[in-house]
């Protein structure tokens, strides 16, 4: 052990503590280790900036489950007029919701150097979604917004999206999973944030129709990283058709129709 420390640089260290936290199921700990990794100021590889972004994404995802819940609570003390418990809820809401508001914001404010080092093509596109995706949970988690208003959030996330397109257009074969994710995500947002359903059905038709003309007559090998984030827009976009469907036959028919389409999937 002794020779092979020898020769480890210490980025490298922390990138093996990070995998280990990983297979250790230890976010915090995966998320602290690759904190100390970007600090070191040396490039992340393809393989690092995963781990970068699997590691605050799990954070993320358990603090997003804990501020729908307490939501979901505040509402039902609300109807039962149990104001008390209602405002015990909406007060642990806010304490989580700071968290992920702070999480979000560390990511994002780390990523600023990571971007202005990295190489045109793939790590430039990658920190960029990475940071239009984390406004994107800060705007679109009731009582994340931290100390920005949800317009402002909308108008960042909208930036660095539109930023981060642009990049992939020019560098990134429409094939390339980072690509594809951006489009998925950034479909999503427009639906989601923006309630333009009908710009992200054109965002996401165009990102599939790319793919699979692209992929036509390839290897099976090119289907691989590609298909799992095709399929994922064909099911937004059956859900946002049906969705305009729907919305054309209540205008028509000014019938109102119960429930609310399912959420759309983002990466």
């Amino acid at each position: 052990a002794m020779t092979e420390d020898l020769v480890l640089d210490p980025h490298e260290k922390l990138t093996i503590l990070a995998k280990i936290a990983e297979q250790s199921e230890s976010p915090k700990d995966m998320k602290d280790y690759m904190k100390l990794r970007c600090a070191t100021g040396i490039a992340l590889n393809a393989d690092e900036r995963d781990m970068l972004s699997a590691a605050y994404k799990a954070e993320i995802s358990e603090l997003r489950t804990a501020i729908d819940t307490a939501h979901h609570e505040v509402e039902d003390m609300k109807l039962k007029n149990r104001v008390m418990e209602a405002g015990y809820a909406r007060g642990f809401a806010f304490r989580v919701g700071t968290e992920l508001s702070e999480t979000c914001t560390e990511l994002i404010q780390m990523v600023d150097p990571l971007l202005e080092k990295a190489e045109v093509g793939e790590p430039k596109t990658f920190y960029l979604k990475l940071q239009a995706d984390y406004y994107r949970y800060m705007a679109e988690t009731p009582y994340a917004q931290g100390t920005l208003t949800q317009k402002q959030l909308v108008e960042m996330c909208r930036t660095a999206y539109t930023t981060a397109l642009k990049e992939a257009e020019f560098q990134l074969l429409t094939t390339h999973p980072v690509r594809l994710g951006l489009a998925l995500n950034f479909a999503v947002f427009q639906a989601e944030s923006l309630s333009e359903v009908s710009a992200a059905l054109e965002t996401a038709r165009m990102a599939r129709s790319g793919a699979l003309q692209a992929l036509e007559g390839m290897p099976e090998e090119a289907w691989v990283d590609a298909a799992p984030l095709v399929m994922q827009l064909e099911d937004n976009i059956e859900r946002w058709m049906s969705q305009l469907d729907a919305e054309r036959r209540q205008q028509q028919e000014e019938i109102i129709y119960g429930e609310s389409p399912a959420q759309p999937k983002s990466h």
